[in-house]
């Protein structure tokens, strides 16, 4: 099935349709350990995710639902397993997905060869961000490192400050990191140094205006 997909991609619709109708119905509460094992056969899938304020949670999915219809009147059906969504509470996290929100996680999965999967998550997150400043999901596929601090604010900010003073020499900086942090205003950039209070750890900038951030209860 999934072969078949991949090489005619407009019989996805009626695929998933003829396979719900074979799929048993049940309610059950599972443990963690029983929903969530990944079996031999499970196909390998792509997924991207995308984090919006929970009261957005019904609007977000008729807008990519409408975003999944244009591609299928251009003749392109780049998610062909589901949509569905999980719950989680704000965190105050300085770089949490659900930053000062109750949130609720939208995923898109598909088949790992399917043909568009990787346009149709860019345009989503670039929709989602527009529409409702939804956040990417920091482990699944997205690619506009240039948008995340803005999805973030100030918290975003504070936390390249902290980073900066835990990591001057940026040993645990990649490519990645560097792209992401490139957008961090310049007076964040100035070399950092870390110092010991009574309190805890804080971070002192070395610059005109000396800004120091209480690690302990900000991390």
């Amino acid at each position: 099935m999934n072969g078949l997909m991949a090489r005619w991609p407009r019989i996805s619709p009626l695929t998933l349709e003829l396979s719900c109708r074979f799929m048993s119905r049940y309610e059950h509460v599972w443990d963690c350990h029983d929903a969530f094992h990944y079996l031999d056969n499970i196909p390998k899938v792509w997924l991207g995710s995308t984090v919006v304020a929970i009261e957005d949670t019904q609007a977000v999915f008729a807008r990519i639902k409408e975003l999944i219809e244009e591609e299928a009147e251009k003749g392109q059906f780049p998610v062909n397993l589901a949509l569905h969504a999980r719950f989680v509470k704000a965190s105050d996290a300085h770089l949490a997905m659900t930053r000062d929100r109750d949130s609720c996680c939208i995923e898109v999965a598909t088949l790992a060869d399917t043909v568009g999967i990787e346009p149709f998550i860019a345009k989503l997150h670039q929709v989602m961000a527009e529409e409702f400043n939804a956040r990417p999901h920091w482990g699944k596929g997205f690619y506009d490192l240039k948008s995340i601090p803005a999805l973030y604010g100030e918290p975003f900010v504070d936390f390249a400050k902290i980073r900066g003073a835990l990591d001057p020499e940026e040993r645990f900086m990649n490519p990645l990191f560097k792209e992401l942090f490139a957008a961090v205003p310049s007076q964040t950039k100035h070399k950092h140094a870390l110092h010991m209070s009574d309190s805890g750890f804080y971070a002192g900038v070395s610059s005109d205006e000396v800004t120091s951030v209480d690690v302990e209860s900000s991390v």
